[in-house]
């Protein structure tokens, strides 16, 4: 069926209800009070297929199959809502499957989780900076954080230069366009010589 955004509003409310979750004014608060929002659980998991990730209502994977090999570029094409962000946020340990197995350069990414996310530069559709810093000790932080301790202050350096943002490594990252933002998201996947880079939307603000 196709996805009714209202009819699947409607159907977690009762799902709400029949539980008991809401207090007797609980559905207009969260309606009408965004400073105190009322926090409510999902639907439970319903399991089914190879790599799944969904709820009773609302399914947002269902038997991804998929192989990518050494040196092969691989790309998810699809609407918004089609399941890529999930998908890469599965692989990279972000989030949880149903149900399914994954493995990154021979690691399981979800009993050996650490080994895999080793071997993975990812790249993430929402910015994620830290205010105030600038974009080399960014990205030494995170090649630091990916245990490239000894080397990461030279790896930053080499990794903003790769990308155009050499001239501009010691301003602060706040103070940076979009399309630059895209840039240090970039070199922060790559510091740290991953085997596989993910890339979540990386085209976004860049120009043509």
């Amino acid at each position: 069926d196709t996805y009714d955004p209202t009819k699947f509003e409607s159907q977690i409310y009762a799902w709400w209800e029949k539980e008991g979750c809401f207090q007797p004014d609980a559905k207009q608060q969260a309606a009408t009070n965004s400073k105190t929002p009322y926090v409510l659980p999902m639907p439970p998991p319903n399991v089914t297929g190879r790599l799944h990730m969904g709820h009773a209502i609302f399914v947002a994977l269902q038997d991804v199959n998929l192989t990518v090999k050494e040196e092969e570029i691989f790309g998810f094409l699809g609407p918004n809502g089609a399941g890529k962000t999930t998908t890469i946020r599965i692989l990279t340990g972000y989030m949880p499957a149903s149900s399914g197995t994954a493995t990154i350069a021979g690691h399981d990414v979800f009993r050996d989780s650490i080994e895999a996310r080793k071997r993975i530069g990812y790249m993430p559709e929402n910015d994620s900076f830290i205010a105030g810093m600038n974009a080399v000790h960014f990205v030494r932080l995170m090649a630091e954080l990916e245990a490239a301790a000894l080397t990461g202050l030279e790896r930053a350096h080499e990794a903003l230069f790769y990308v155009g943002l050499g001239e501009a490594r010691y301003r602060k990252v706040g103070t940076f366009s979009t399309g630059m933002k895209q840039m240090v998201k970039l070199a922060q996947a790559l510091v740290h010589g991953p085997r596989l880079l993910m890339l979540d939307e990386p085209t976004n603000g860049l120009d043509p």
